[in-house]
């Protein structure tokens, strides 16, 4: 679901990277990339997650091609957030084991693992949710 960001609601946008993964097929899509030319620096499912992305972003998939491709590709319990120039993403495995609470509203975009992390930052009330299984969102400027 692709929706709009406008430039002050990523002036708002207040993170840290996030990625809540646990694969079970880390070490095969680690050699698979590792084959295509990319190097790790870690054994982390972050890192892989990262290249794995930059990677279908590089081969011409959209931001949104390339979250719905990891879906199918990566086994495991994962919610992850995957910034580009223009662009925030997120997928959610199909058991959605994994937190995340989104707060949008016409200005500002706000994702985190648990929603007292957003009520930190806004003092209003706010409506938040958690995307369902399997979901895939992007914003875009």
């Amino acid at each position: 679901m692709r929706r709009p960001l406008t430039p002050a609601a990523l002036r708002a946008w207040r993170s840290e990277p996030m990625c809540t993964f646990t694969t079970s097929n880390y070490h095969k899509n680690r050699h698979l990339l590792e084959r295509e030319g990319h190097r790790f620096r870690s054994q982390c499912d972050s890192e892989l997650i990262a290249v794995y992305i930059a990677d279908k972003l590089s081969a011409g998939l959209s931001l949104e091609e390339a979250l719905h491709q990891s879906q199918k590709d990566l086994d495991g319990v994962y919610t992850y957030i995957v910034c580009t120039e223009n662009e925030i993403g997120v997928a959610k495995d199909e058991l959605a084991a994994k937190p995340l609470v989104v707060m949008e509203d016409d200005n500002v975009v706000a994702l985190a693992s648990e929603e007292v992390a957003i009520r930190q930052v806004f003092k209003d009330e706010i409506t938040s949710w958690d995307p369902y299984e399997g979901e895939v969102m992007v914003w875009s400027r």
